[in-house]
């Protein structure tokens, strides 16, 4: 096998450059690399199939249970799958890579789809990710409340209306997300965090497409007194942002199929 200075000596770099490369190298990560006497390619072979392992026995188990037949998947998804799956080791990540490897072997209807889940689960930080449960917690809670009251209303409407033709309330998931904002200030509040962190990650997941925030456009129409034909207006528009995100609909699909929710 290959060791430390062979494979540094391969990359055909300068000797200085070399020499030093090789004692930083072996600085930062030694201990990783030296991990059961493996060589570099060794130890992240391993470690990538050991994640492979936990996420596909865990997707199999599932597809058992629900009496699914895994389907011939897309190479543009399953060649990005197998890949960027190994590099995973935060364990709340490789849930959703499980859940999401369900998914795909289930339906193969929509690429694109899964193509952008397997992007985002690739640039998603632990972090971020336990802030995005949490958050779409506090979303369902605020769906599933809604859908209770309309029910409940329902219900007294038909005892005192028995033979009417109303129909039963949607449910929770064909309500359209924007119908439920989240106030920053209140998440804030709730999950007791830090406002400075928790708009940075905000941002992390606005630039990923699972969030946005909720702008209130305001267009107002008035006659300036330096236009002088009557039919003409000058338009005055604002966008407002009024400390409320909301997810969207790529961001409830992803959360539902990525938690099983």
């Amino acid at each position: 096998m290959s060791k430390l200075p062979d494979i540094i000596d391969n990359l055909n770099l300068p000797k200085q450059i070399l020499d030093k490369s090789e004692k930083v190298m072996s600085k930062l990560f030694g201990p990783s690399l030296d991990e059961f006497g493996q060589t570099i390619a060794d130890q992240v072979r391993l470690r990538r199939f050991r994640n492979q392992i936990k996420i596909f026995t865990k997707a199999e188990k599932l597809l058992k249970e629900k009496k699914i037949s895994p389907q011939k998947v897309s190479l543009k998804v399953l060649a990005p799958l197998l890949d960027l799956s190994s590099y995973e080791e935060d364990e709340n990540i490789q849930e959703k890579w499980t859940y999401l490897t369900v998914h795909i072997l289930s339906d193969n209807s929509d690429t694109v789809f899964q193509q952008n889940c397997l992007t985002i689960l690739n640039r998603i930080s632990s972090k971020d990710s336990k802030l995005l449960d949490e958050l779409f917690n506090l979303f369902e809670k605020k769906r599933n409340q809604k859908n209770k009251n309309e029910i409940n209303q329902y219900v007294k409407y038909i005892h005192k209306n028995p033979f009417s033709a109303r129909s039963l309330p949607k449910k929770p998931d064909e309500f359209n997300p924007n119908n439920f904002p989240l106030k920053l200030s209140t998440v804030v509040h709730t999950l007791e965090i830090d406002q400075t962190e928790f708009e940075f990650s905000l941002s992390n997941l606005i630039t990923l497409g699972l969030l946005r925030w909720d702008t209130n456009v305001q267009v107002s129409a008035f006659k300036s007194k330096d236009i002088k034909d009557e039919e003409d207006m000058d338009l005055k528009v604002k966008v407002l942002n009024n400390d409320k995100f909301v997810f969207t609909p790529l961001g409830v699909k992803f959360m539902t199929i990525c938690t099983n929710a």
